[in-house]
This record gives structure tokens, C-alpha cells and sequence, in this order.
């Protein structure tokens, strides 16, 4: 049986085809998702409920699962595609980034990096590696958890940089819910590092601290405090 609700799905659905999202409010974008998940019944009445209990969009598409199926209206169904989504669009910027961009300017390291951290709850230390052309030749995730100075190994980012023969790297760590401001520690390991790497001809580009979709190079600081 048709649900009494379908003629304004239509319409929505129409609507978005027509003039994409950005005609859109945010509990819109909302209801449009959770069509596709929760049949017949009015889910912008649910998408009300999300925002009101998370106070955005973004906050809602990074909410716990464990957080979402307590909501009225949303089953694990509909919470499984809404924590999906933040992990779906990194993988497609960054995969975009990785095949297309040519990383000659730090802003296009900070760019891609910030991007590779979208929706992250957790703290992460990233290490990336470049050839003489500025091709990212390796990406990988060193650490994971809270982070301090014990957590970045110097002789682990070292056995990669030269297994990779890389003419260039890049650190980064997150600070989730926090600020880009570097820690004490964050200056002294950059500086070691830079320091270390110098001899062997491997420049250390940046080290960046990446938050609330932000990113800040802390390597000057780092150096000028030497």
C-alpha cells in the first residue's frame, strides 16, 4: 500500500534533481537521507529530532552509533547509513586528491589533509611521503589514540621515509574537538625531526595539526624557537 507520505518524497526527490542540495536547510538534507532508509514514515519530524538532539548536520553524520539507534524513529539500519556517510565522503576526496593533484604547494597538503580527516573522532598521527616530482608516493597512519611526543617514533617514520626513498615527508595529527594550536611537544618532535632528516638531504615539509576542518603548519614556529 502506498504510504500518504509519498506524494512528498516525490516531491522532495524532484526538487533535489532539479536544484541539488543547496536550496536545501539542513534538517532537508536530513529527511532526504533517511527516505532511503526508513519507508513510510515522516522522517522530517526525525530529522527535526537529530538536529535538536545533536545541534547540526554534522554533528548528527558524526554521532556514535550506539548514540543514533537510542533516537526515536532512527533503527540501526538508518543509523548505520548515517555513520557511513562522513567515512563515504573522505574516501571520495581523498581518492579524488590522490589520482589528480600534484602536491607543489603546502596548501594542497593541507587541503588533502584535511579531508582525510573528516569525521574523525579519535586522534591519528598521518606520515605522507613525496618524490621529486611532489607525487605522493605513501600515505599511512602511524598511530592512533591519544597523542604525545612517546607516540611519534622517529626511528619508524625513518625506516619508511627511506624504504619509500622519499625526497620529502609530511607529519600531521589531529586534535578533534580542539584547536590547531601546537603543544610544546608538537614543537619539540618537529624540530628533532627536521633536525634529523637534514643530513640526508630528505626535506621535512610541514608538520600540520588539522581541526574543526582547519589546518596550521607548525614547522616555522618549530624552527624559529631553535
Amino acid at each position: 500500500m502506498e504510504s500518504i507520505h509519498s506524494g512528498h518524497r516525490q516531491r522532495v526527490r524532484k526538487r533535489y534533481l532539479n536544484n541539488g542540495l543547496d536550496a536545501f536547510s539542513d534538517h532537508e538534507v536530513l529527511e532526504l537521507l533517511l527516505f532511503y532508509c526508513i519507508p513510510y514514515k515522516n522522517t522530517n519530524d526525525t530529522a527535526h529530532i537529530l538536529l535538536n538532539r545533536f545541534g547540526s548536520l554534522s554533528a548528527v553524520l558524526e554521532a556514535d552509533y550506539d548514540e543514533l539507534v537510542r533516537i526515536n524513529g532512527i533503527g540501526e539500519t538508518a543509523a548505520s547509513m548515517l555513520t557511513l556517510l562522513p567515512g563515504i565522503a573522505r574516501r571520495y576526496l581523498l581518492d579524488r586528491d590522490e589520482n589528480q593533484i600534484v602536491f607543489d604547494k603546502t596548501s594542497k597538503i593541507g587541503n588533502y589533509l584535511v579531508n582525510h580527516y573528516i569525521g574523525a573522532t579519535k586522534e591519528h598521527v598521518e606520515l605522507l611521503t613525496f618524490d621529486a616530482s611532489m607525487h605522493m608516493t605513501y600515505h599511512i597512519t602511524l598511530h592512533e589514540g591519544s597523542v604525545n611526543s612517546s607516540e611519534i617514533n622517529p626511528e619508524k617514520i625513518a625506516e619508511i621515509v627511506f624504504a619509500r626513498r622519499a625526497c620529502s615527508f609530511v607529519l600531521a595529527h589531529n586534535h578533534p574537538g580542539g584547536s590547531t594550536e601546537p603543544s610544546e611537544d608538537d614543537i619539540v618532535i618537529t624540530r628533532s625531526l627536521r633536525c634529523a632528516f637534514e643530513p640526508f638531504n630528505i626535506e621535512m615539509i610541514e608538520h600540520f595539526i588539522i581541526s574543526g576542518g582547519a589546518y596550521r603548519g607548525i614547522l616555522n614556529n618549530a624552527m624559529q624557537k631553535y
